[in-house]
């Protein structure tokens, strides 16, 4: 196993994307989609995965997904060992990104 893949939100279809802003559905009142993960736990994961030398993929189909997973991933790296040579080449990946803002590109 070289590679770990992690979900951080649903899909839209089922309407379970994690959105920053979505248009409230009449019977969904103002559902946002679904985080997965609390923040410290992706965060835990994202370390775990790195220091086991996972290649690392995360699922974030909506902004809010997107947000929580960039903000960790980028507090990973400014928070890691200075003199770990693996965050050279370490290259997580975010998949299926489908809903993004443009602060977030």
């Amino acid at each position: 196993i070289e590679r770990l893949k992690i979900y951080s939100d649903g899909s839209l279809g089922a309407e379970t994307a994690a959105m920053r802003v979505m248009k409230p559905l009449e019977d969904q009142g103002n559902q946002k989609g679904v985080l997965i993960h609390s923040r410290s736990k992706l965060l835990t994961m994202i370390r775990n995965a790195s220091a086991w030398n996972y290649r690392l993929e995360i699922h974030a189909i909506g902004d809010a997904a997107a947000e929580q997973v960039l903000d960790a991933l980028l507090e990973h790296v400014q928070t890691s060992v200075p003199c770990d040579r693996r965050m050279e080449v370490w290259r997580p990946v975010l998949t299926h990104c489908q809903i993004l803002g443009e602060d977030l590109l």
